[in-house]
């Protein structure tokens, strides 16, 4: 998720730079668009069951994740971004 708003970002950081909105920047941006408009469904967590935490740390963001494990699956409970 980190990398995808990037760009808009750094625009909106250097508002003095020229920027050029070509056939890219409109892919990229309806892409970012229909990912902001599913976001991902959060759940309880169950009392006893074991957490796991993902931790995602670049350049420019932190990230961080907490699921569960339901069988083969894992369920999303609470995550966080920050854009450094």
């Amino acid at each position: 998720m980190e990398e995808k708003p990037k760009p808009f970002f750094k625009l909106l950081k250097n508002s003095q730079d020229e920027f050029d909105w070509n056939e890219e920047c409109e892919e990229m941006f309806t892409k970012f668009k229909n990912f902001l408009a599913t976001p991902p469904i959060l759940t309880r967590p169950t009392v006893g069951a074991e957490l796991l935490v993902y931790l995602s740390v670049s350049n420019s963001t932190i990230s961080l994740v907490l699921m569960q494990e339901d069988g083969k699956r894992q369920i999303l409970i609470y995550f966080i971004s920050w854009v450094l």
